[in-house]
């Protein structure tokens, strides 16, 4: 189930993160899902094997949308579940936003071939989220 970090939302409605105007990233996690309601930062997970960063990005209605991304060369380890988080370049300062397990081609787990994987973001009314 996808869902945001308490954290992020408390950050969202303090003006902490500015979906827009930040750099947002999305991350492949290894070692299991992270805890949403006590896991604030990028430090605060398991490893996050790849990350790119999120390009044309939308809030219209609330609703965050991006486009499509692209991991290359996925190794042959599983990859447990998907972070969006706001690069800060610092990972105890790298606010974690919202925690993706569900796609619009599929869930994780995820194992990886070597190859590439690339994420579409669900097109229906929440999109990455909706606040």
């Amino acid at each position: 189930m996808n869902t945001l970090f308490d954290g992020a939302r408390e950050a969202f409605l303090t003006g902490k993160i500015d979906w827009l105007g930040d750099t947002i990233r999305a991350g492949l996690c290894r070692g299991g899902k992270p805890n949403t309601e006590t896991a604030e930062h990028l430090a605060d997970i398991s490893t996050v094997a790849l990350s790119e960063p999120l390009t044309g990005k939308t809030a219209k209605g609330g609703v965050a949308a991006a486009a499509s991304i692209l991991f290359r060369d996925l190794t042959a380890d599983n990859v447990d579940c998907m972070v969006v988080f706001q690069d800060t370049r610092d990972p105890k300062t790298s606010r974690l936003i919202a925690l993706i397990d569900t796609l619009a081609h599929g869930t994780f787990p995820v194992t990886g071939n070597g190859g590439d994987i690339q994420i579409m973001w669900d097109r229906g009314a929440n999109r990455i989220f909706r606040l």
